[in-house]
């Protein structure tokens, strides 16, 4: 396995268990806010989250993409002082619009719920709107650590983030529950230890980047790099690719947006609840405001594996941005149908596993409620198309197709609209949003990626990228089904029959690859002391030749 490709995976499995394991902190954070607030609290957070997520998109895809995209060109072109002029202009360039957007967030909270209909989130907003400042420093310096394949410390800033979010920002919710404040009040305290946790974040990679500063101007010196490079040229690369970049790396915040504004307006029926209207502030709750916090509760349940996507793009976009410089055409289709496989290898088991398992792990989650398990159902046929096109947008990316998928989420976001407005309005109600997900990520992943192939050509063996992983997932599901049920009727303990099914699950789905030989020798590298087990697979004739 050449280097090139060793960045890949490996990049992409620190960033996944990194990012993974800041999921799991931030599920804390969900969680207990619901059970402090309710349902209806959790629709207050929710309703100006994907503000925040579109935010972090930038953070953690768009600006670090655009950023990493320019400095890993410029570092195979051994260009150091461009590339560290690079990060220096993008660092102007972010923290300064961060601010702006900071400042106008909290100057207009009160006429952005306005006019959203979201009634009951201006503290929410008003917490958050610290957020952009704290993001766009982060941003910047995580661009600069993946263009020079740095990935641990980017993974660390995002556990160091979500684990200060939880502690502060629950931390105030009991704080302000004990002073008596109202509900949204206390969602607003949740909101600002947000902002807490990505100051602390940012202040690790400042210092982070400080620690490099002298080795990086020791290499440029002795590289004798002392061309100087327009300041206003390298300004307008990063702009170009910025927008573009950040928009389609938001498709996830995009879509959940599209969902937040047409919930409420369309959806305007009050809420029943044991045969009475639920009531907040002396107004009626409607379906659409609560079907927010809903989703709310099924979101927490997606975003784990999800993060699988963002952490693929993450690694993918310098590798074969380096590649597609030296034209490298060979290296490129193998990063490619590298990257599409090990989308759909960890997406199919977690889209079936939910399926099976979504009312047990929203017990498990939420204290015994299963409100949302038929949503999360639905839902889960649409996560295998949301990994699968968030790696298709990263790849894109990295072609240099700025744009492209730029244009195709603009078109699902149409598509989106349309299904939302027409189903939503029917009779099968908050189903008609799931339908239109599923519409909107079936579009961007069947668009992007026959560009991809007209582009690269790119062989792919369908028996391999979905056959295999597909047929080991539904073994896997039976599995797992089965496993439920028997510990269920032993235990009768729903926490230990989830663990223990989730457990025989994953063994399960790992037992059925290899028998099919579905995984290739490159990607169980990423395995700790993989040598020791290695032989012994090769010589049984359970791993796929590269």
């Amino acid at each position: 396995m050449n280097n090139q490709t060793q960045t890949l995976i490996r990049g992409a499995m620190i960033l996944t268990i990194a990012g993974i394991a800041a999921k799991l902190i931030s599920a804390f954070y969900k969680i207990p806010l619901t059970h402090f607030t309710g349902t209806l609290g959790l629709s207050y957070y929710m309703a100006v989250y994907p503000i925040y997520s579109l935010l972090t998109a930038a953070a953690l895809i768009g600006i670090p993409n655009s950023v990493s995209k320019l400095v890993a060109e410029e570092l195979v072109q051994k260009e150091y002082n461009k590339a560290h002029q690079t990060f220096r202009i993008s660092f102007v360039f972010t923290v300064t619009m961060g601010f702006l957007i900071s400042i106008a967030l909290f100057v207009f909270s009160d006429t952005i719920v306005e006019l959203f209909h979201w009634d009951n989130s201006y503290y929410a907003l008003l917490g958050l709107s610290f957020a952009p400042f704290f993001i766009s420093i982060s941003g910047a310096i995580r661009g600069y650590l993946q263009g020079m394949q740095t990935m641990v410390q980017s993974g660390v800033s995002q556990i160091i983030e979500n684990i200060f979010k939880v502690l502060i920002g629950i931390g105030l919710v009991v704080i302000a529950l004990n002073k008596g404040l109202s509900i949204q009040k206390v969602v607003g305290g949740a909101a600002l230890g947000v902002s807490a946790g990505l100051f602390l974040s940012a202040v690790y990679l400042s210092i982070v980047y400080l620690r490099k500063r002298k080795s990086i101007k020791e290499n440029i010196y002795n590289n004798d790099c002392k061309i100087t490079y327009s300041k206003i040229e390298i300004a307008k690369k990063i702009a170009f690719l910025a927008v573009p970049v950040t928009i389609a790396s938001a498709s996830y915040s995009i879509m959940t947006f599209i969902d937040n504004v047409l919930l409420p307006k369309i959806l305007t029926s009050p809420v029943l609840i044991n045969g009475e209207k639920l009531i907040a502030d002396g107004k009626f709750v409607t379906e659409g405001s609560y079907l927010i916090g809903v989703f709310g509760k099924i979101q927490t349940v997606i975003n784990v594996p999800l993060v699988i996507s963002v952490s693929l793009i993450i690694s993918i976009v310098p590798s074969i941005s380096a590649a597609n410089a030296l034209l490298d055409k060979d290296e490129l289709r193998t990063k490619i149908r590298e990257a599409t496989e090990m989308a759909l290898k960890l997406a199919l088991p977690a889209a079936v596993g939910i399926l099976i398992l979504a009312e047990p792990i929203l017990k498990l989650l939420y204290g015994g409620s299963i409100e949302g398990g038929k949503y999360l159902k639905v839902y889960a046929f649409s996560l295998v198309f949301m990994i699968l096109a968030q790696s298709i947008i990263g790849i894109l990316q990295g072609l240099s197709r700025y744009y492209t998928p730029l244009f195709i989420v603009i078109g699902a976001a149409i598509i989106k609209v349309f299904i939302n407005t027409l189903l939503l309005n029917s009779s099968i109600s908050g189903y008609g949003a799931l339908i239109g997900t599923l519409s909107y990520y079936v579009f961007i992943s069947v668009i992007g990626y026959y560009i991809i192939k007209r582009q690269v050509d790119v062989k792919q063996s369908f028996v391999h990228a979905v056959g295999k992983p597909l047929t080991s997932s539904i073994g896997m599901g039976i599995v797992v089904y089965f496993a439920y049920i028997i510990v269920h009727n032993v235990s009768n303990s729903n926490i230990i029959s989830t663990i223990i099914s989730v457990i025989a699950g994953i063994g399960a789905y790992g037992t059925c690859m290899l028998l099919l030989r579905a995984f290739t020798k490159d990607e169980l590298t990423i395995i700790p002391k993989h040598a020791k087990f290695m032989p012994w697979l090769e010589k049984h004739n359970l791993i796929k030749i590269n």
